[in-house]
């Protein structure tokens, strides 16, 4: 089943918080410093200050600093600049230097190993909290007061999925007893940020081997995609994040997957009462059943719909094959009548000979066919006379009297005697050709 999960999701780019040991030993929490961070409140430090003071804790040189911190806001700038005023649009609080500081965590540096978000989530992790809180103190104060201007994402399905490319240890370290293994009911925290996709399938597009985790009960980030560097739909989670292991699934592909249920916890800096843990509001299961039952209701409300015009597709090629029919009936019939002309045009072509030798000496000679249902009288003439054609019927409405007289027609005005040296096998399947002269 979890195969099918993983699927490939193909990314040119992807983060994430793989520094081994971030949840292994416990620390003292980031509020017994709070007093680093108090100037701050009144004298808020630029991204540029941050980065900086970031990157002087690695033991740069004067360029190195300078080039890496140009490098950083360039990127932030390409990124953002294009994109402002759609970012306004979505979130009125955010600042234009918030977004360049929210971009900043999701870039990469020249050398990566000096990427913001890869020193920052180093000294999070680091045992040495006092000094190690000191290096990146500004970076983290106005990066967290950046992303606190956003709303807070709570996944619809109730899940986030999270990646390490480490496997985590599943047994007890025998030269560390402080260190927990990741066995169902232990209670571990991610120190660091940590980013959190919605669709599962991200992980598996770059994760060869290491650990998953599925992240349910208090979860919930920051959206980030509008100011990702990649574009990519990242969610990220504050630091200090508690969460206890439900239960571990053994390795499939290279691959552990831990189930866990993300703890409430109290927020780290956080002297704001709006963003107090009393003042938040998290998801309402009635809320979530009542979205799932609209969502149902829409959906058989497409496949009805979805019926009916597949119905009225269906009735409408009915009604196209019923005309084809007719169209090939009619043309059948046309076909039928073409044909009848051509044989009586064949039999009177046959028969000028017969014409001719009957009646030499005379201009104009015309042969006459009367059809089967002897209504319609067909006259051509054999010596350059127009053919033309008779009602029969209309002819002894004009001359009544020849109505009973079978050996006279009208023709061309005049009462014409018929011919009967003419045999009747000269016509078949009808009255034979009858011979005049004008």
């Amino acid at each position: 089943m979890l195969n099918n999960i993983f699927k490939n999701n193909n990314l040119n780019h992807i983060k994430m918080s793989d520094f081994h040991g971030e949840e292994d030993n416990e620390k003292e929490s980031i509020n017994k410093y709070q007093n680093l961070f108090t100037y701050y409140e009144s004298n808020p430090p630029t991204l540029s200050e941050a980065l900086i003071q970031m990157f002087v804790s690695c033991k740069l040189n004067k360029n190195q600093v300078e080039n890496l911190t140009k490098d950083i806001l360039d990127k932030c700038k390409r990124r953002i600049d294009p994109e402002f005023n759609k970012i306004k649009k979505n979130y009125e609080k955010i600042t234009k230097e918030d977004a360049y500081i929210i971009c900043s965590y999701t870039c990469e540096a020249k050398e990566r190993n000096y990427s913001p978000y890869r020193i920052l989530n180093q000294k999070l992790v680091s045992d040495d909290r006092r000094n190690d809180l000191t290096n990146i103190s500004k970076y983290l104060y106005i990066l967290l007061k950046a992303l606190r201007k956003l709303p807070r994402y709570y996944p619809k399905n109730k899940y986030l999925y999270r990646s390490l490319s480490i496997k985590v240890n599943l047994t007890k370290d025998p030269y560390n007893e402080k260190v927990k293994p990741y066995i169902k009911g232990n209670i571990k925290t991610f120190w660091g940020f940590t980013s959190a996709f919605p669709d599962p399938r991200v992980m598996h597009s770059f994760l060869k081997e290491g650990t998953i985790f599925i992240l349910g009960g208090d979860i919930w980030g920051y959206d980030i995609e509008l100011f990702n560097y990649y574009n990519e739909k990242e969610i990220l989670l504050e630091p200090e994040r508690k969460f206890k292991i439900e239960n571990v699934l053994p390795p499939l592909n290279g691959v552990i997957t831990i189930n866990c249920t993300v703890l409430k916890s109290n927020l780290i800096l956080n002297n704001d009462k709006e963003y107090n843990m009393d003042n938040i509001q998290t998801p309402n299961d009635n809320n979530l059943e009542n979205e799932i039952f609209n969502l149902k209701n829409e959906l058989k409300k497409t496949k009805d719909l979805l019926n009916q015009k597949e119905k009225e597709i269906n009735d409408l090629k009915l009604q196209l094959k019923n005309k084809e029919k007719a169209i090939e009936s009619l043309n059948n019939q046309l076909s039928n009548q073409i044909n009848e002309l051509n044989n009586i045009k064949n039999k009177i072509n046959n028969n000028d000979d017969l014409v001719n030798a009957i009646n030499p000496g005379e201009k104009a000679v015309s042969a006459l066919f009367i059809s089967s249902d002897q209504k319609v009288t067909y006259a051509v003439t054999c010596k350059n006379t127009t053919p033309f054609v008779r009602i029969e019927e209309k002819l002894y409405e004009e001359y009544p009297e020849y109505k009973e007289t079978e050996n006279y027609f009208l023709h061309n005005g005049e009462v014409i005697k018929r011919f009967k040296t003419v045999e009747e096998n000269h016509i078949k399947n009808g009255k034979p050709i009858i011979l005049y002269t004008n």
